[in-house]
């Protein structure tokens, strides 16, 4: 496991059940090999000190560290078949501060572990390195519905950014001068105009990778998102 982290530290087991599967039947196999070659059979009714036998040669040569990687290359030599792999998103380096110099931010639309969870796994993706307090990721579900219910990334919030409603830009003002935020992160779908229009309005500077980030970031949170609505 560990060469295996060493090797591509961001690999993503799609079986997680299976793995425990895989490592029970090796382990349940190499008890038993080892109770095989320190228990050989006994005589007949009389009971002899069991005498170890020795492991056979080719035990020895798996016992060295470098013939592991081996076999794992030649079961399946590189280059063999394509090996489909997702793109790893760039980090948001406005929001690589550390906790001191970085207060809480939402993605925009809302996201949740209960809500878009392709999306909320690639914000996370996204927010790596960073220490800031994300707003998309309370696990009371409840206070998740709250928010989401309000600015989650479904069709009526999406309708009322296209048709510029100006009670969703007021409330997302509201929430963010309440809490304070401190940051906003646009999902890609929202048009470049009405990020412009909501991030002028909280007086911060817009980035061209959706990052919205107030001139103070370090501003801690005050209140509780039940709190502002």
């Amino acid at each position: 496991s560990l060469w295996l982290y060493n090797l591509m530290s961001q690999v993503r087991v799609s079986s997680r059940a299976g793995i425990w599967v895989h490592f029970a039947l090796l382990f349940i196999t190499g008890l038993y090999l080892s109770q095989f070659f320190q228990n050989p059979k006994q005589a007949s009714g009389k009971k002899k000190t069991p005498t170890p036998v020795p492991p056979p040669k080719f035990i020895k040569w798996i016992l060295i560290p470098q013939v592991l990687p081996a076999i794992v290359l030649l079961e399946l030599p590189p280059l063999l078949q394509p090996m489909p792999m997702a793109p790893v998103r760039p980090r948001i380096e406005q929001l690589q501060l550390s906790e001191g110099q970085c207060g809480a931010g939402m993605y925009f639309p809302f996201v949740s572990p209960q809500w878009a969870l392709r999306e909320h796994y690639h914000f996370l993706q996204r927010m790596r390195g960073s220490e800031c307090i994300l707003y998309n990721s309370w696990m009371d579900p409840a206070r998740n519905e709250l928010i989401m219910r309000r600015f989650g990334l479904h069709p009526q919030i999406m309708s009322a950014i296209q048709n510029n409603d100006p009670r969703l830009l007021n409330g997302l003002e509201s929430l963010v001068r309440c809490a304070p935020l401190t940051w906003l992160f646009f999902d890609e779908r929202v048009p470049l105009t009405w990020q412009n229009q909501a991030c002028q309005r909280l007086g911060w500077t817009l980035y061209s990778n959706g990052a919205c980030v107030s001139p103070n970031p370090s501003t801690p949170m005050a209140k509780p998102p039940e709190r502002c609505f």
